[in-house]
């Protein structure tokens, strides 16, 4: 298989299971959990951090990825740590994801 066609099945296969990820929380509360009423209105009550957290993970991996394909190797240094390598880019996605959850928990309702 040449590397563009490796690309472009890849591309569309993480295309795919993003949906799919994206499409669960939906199906579950709407199918799965859909009887019970309490759980409904917690539900509703907190739906930007049940919708939000898949959204979250997907905006931080795009983020990366627009900066690794924009301005090369992604190096992070935090503290006195520095990534390189694999390491950096997991590790901003980590700090990514992070920022954002802690914006998401500030709407948390109990």
């Amino acid at each position: 298989m040449p590397p563009d066609a490796m690309h472009a099945y890849l591309f569309v296969l993480l295309q795919i299971v993003g949906l799919a990820i994206l499409a669960a929380p939906i199906v579950y509360v709407n199918y799965l959990a859909g009887l019970d009423a309490d759980y409904w209105t917690f539900v509703q009550r907190n739906y930007p951090v049940f919708f939000g957290m898949p959204y979250a993970a997907f905006f931080a991996y795009f983020l990366v990825k627009v900066l690794e394909s924009s301005r090369g190797v992604v190096e992070v240094e935090f503290l006195t740590a520095k990534f390189k390598g694999a390491a950096g880019p997991l590790v901003f996605w980590l700090l990514i994801f992070l920022a954002i959850l802690s914006g998401l928990r500030m709407l948390w309702q109990p």
